[in-house]
């Protein structure tokens, strides 16, 4: 294999695809030989995605047109990927599909969620989640990954390190609210994703009964960790973006609180934790040495050392009792004073 990458989009006239070409084309060790489009075929791609008016010369192409390469990127709306799999394994070795089609490993988990059997379940377990804040190590390794859910990473990014480190009560449930914009119901208007009907306006679209939450009860189920997940959906008056605010109760026995302070910067990225600013640590129990680990981990976030979730779990990993609050939100964060435990993290996925 040379050291560039041959890489091409089946289905890239939606937002996803459109992306993830922008994001591809800018890549030094890609190359992207060919975007389809059914509808499309042979308009210049920037027609339909003005952003990338000269930084790409392609034009769409039929799918059946698409040529061997070494990683197939699937964008397809959910339910058309799995029809078809076998067709795309036989172009690349390596698959990476965008839809819903492959990313939950138990096929009864898609009866439950999606209300029908899965078309293929012998092909779930061949896909990685492809989430590397939680599985980097599988997706190096992995031949197929499926994408993920905006919703469900906003949601388990936000609890995942408190999970990790002990500090929650999984046998009360996360509950968990997104404020979402309307890019997350993809390029073809509906009756509820229509900008006359969504602007100036907030709704309840999945107060209960959300799909991504089978891949957060997934991700935590995977950790060995049995919970519920209550997650609702509310549509806001934004484009893009979502906002999860994630509440957890902490275990019988959790005394200290790690608040990080107004007007601190936490981004949660592919990378681990970043804190830019100051950081703030209360104990319950001043010089207690669980409230010294906590300062020492706030020290390392305020001199902008990365840490990864496994890290942090390791570290803030407590026993002793009281609340916990922390709050991961870029721009501001709320410092928890109840006893739950409060998460919140902003990612622009929708």
């Amino acid at each position: 294999m040379s050291s560039r990458l041959t890489t091409a989009i089946v289905g890239g006239s939606g937002y996803t695809g459109g992306e993830l070409l922008r994001l591809l084309l800018a890549h030094p060790h890609v190359d992207v030989g060919q975007v389809t489009s059914e509808r499309l075929d042979g308009q210049f791609v920037h027609f339909t995605h003005p952003n990338l008016r000269r930084r790409t010369t392609l034009k769409f192409v039929r799918s059946e047109a698409v040529e061997p390469v070494d990683v197939l990127f699937l964008c397809l709306p959910h339910g058309s990927a799995v029809k078809r799999i076998e067709e795309f394994t036989a172009l690349a070795d390596r698959i990476v599909d965008l839809s819903a089609d492959f990313r939950l490993r138990r096929a009864e988990d898609y009866v439950r969620w999606y209300g029908a059997p899965h078309p293929c379940p012998e092909r779930l377990r061949s896909f990685v989640y492809g989430l590397p804040e939680l599985h980097r190590a599988e997706i190096r390794a992995a031949k197929h990954v499926s994408g993920v859910g905006c919703n469900a990473t906003a949601t388990t990014l936000a609890v995942w390190p408190l999970a990790l480190a002990g500090l929650i009560d999984a046998a009360r449930g996360i509950i968990c609210e997104v404020k979402v914009g309307s890019s997350e119901g993809g390029a073809a208007a509906s009756d509820a994703s229509h900008h006359p009907e969504r602007a100036g306006v907030m709704r309840s679209f999945a107060p209960t009964g959300h799909r991504h939450t089978a891949e957060v009860l997934q991700a935590f189920r995977l950790r060995g960790i049995d919970t519920e997940v209550h997650l609702s959906a509310t549509a806001v008056d934004n484009v893009r973006g979502v906002l999860a605010t994630a509440h957890v109760f902490t275990r019988p026995g959790v005394a200290e609180r790690l608040g990080i302070g107004h007007g601190d910067d936490v981004e949660v990225g592919s990378n681990g934790i970043r804190l830019h600013g100051r950081a703030v640590v209360r104990a319950a129990d001043s010089g207690a040495p669980v409230a010294d680990a906590l300062a020492n981990l706030a020290d390392d976030l305020r001199r902008d050392r990365l840490i990864d979730a496994d890290e942090v779990a390791r570290r803030v990993a407590v026993r002793s009792a009281g609340p916990l609050g922390l709050c991961f939100l870029p721009a501001f964060v709320l410092v928890g004073v109840t006893p739950t435990v409060i998460g919140a993290f902003s990612s622009l996925l929708g």
